[in-house]
């Protein structure tokens, strides 16, 4: 989970589950929600179809057809209209990973004093130490061709989440 505090996109929580079960997850994702105050978004893997229908329900949102998403995520890229402004649970698609990857390095190298309140060029993302798992995953991630290398790689997941948070963090040049 991130959330945008004074300037910096800040990792909230962080945590890779080993084989969870399928319900058990939908489950913390609902107490994660109401223990942030509520969400703007759920992020999920476009894979994962089962996991969206479920999270739209247990939420009570995005309860529309598959073709009228469909027709949704369509128009949305036709018109340039970030997803996430159109549904609340976003599927995000894996084949767009080396998008993800630029953006996110993009916004991990950014050390603009404009990407600070203070002005202090510590960048845009906060990590706090508590979530070592993925600052060991970030350390550790190599790509080619801005591919990541999964098997070179640890706490892939984690990784992944990262890439789909931050994947919706837009800012305009200055």
């Amino acid at each position: 989970m991130t959330q945008y505090i004074d300037g910096k996109i800040v990792v909230i929580y962080a945590k890779e589950y080993t084989k969870p079960d399928y319900s058990d997850m939908i489950a913390e994702v609902w107490r994660l929600s109401r223990l942030a105050g509520g969400v703007t978004n759920i992020l999920v893997d476009a894979s994962a179809p089962e996991v969206i229908a479920s999270i739209r329900r247990e939420f009570r949102k995005d309860l529309y057809s598959d073709n009228y998403i469909q027709e949704v995520i369509t128009e949305a890229k036709e018109f340039n209209i970030p997803i996430e402004n159109r549904l609340f649970v976003v599927p995000k698609n894996f084949k767009e990973s080396r998008a993800m990857l630029q953006h996110a390095v993009m916004l991990l190298d950014d050390n603009s004093p404009s990407s600070s309140s203070s002005g202090s060029n510590e960048g845009l993302i906060a990590i706090p130490s508590q979530f070592q798992d993925l600052v060991v995953a970030l350390r550790t991630a190599t790509a080619e061709e801005w591919k990541l290398s999964k098997p070179d790689s640890s706490h892939n997941d984690l990784l992944d989440s990262l890439l789909m948070c931050l994947s919706v963090y837009r800012f305009k040049k200055r």
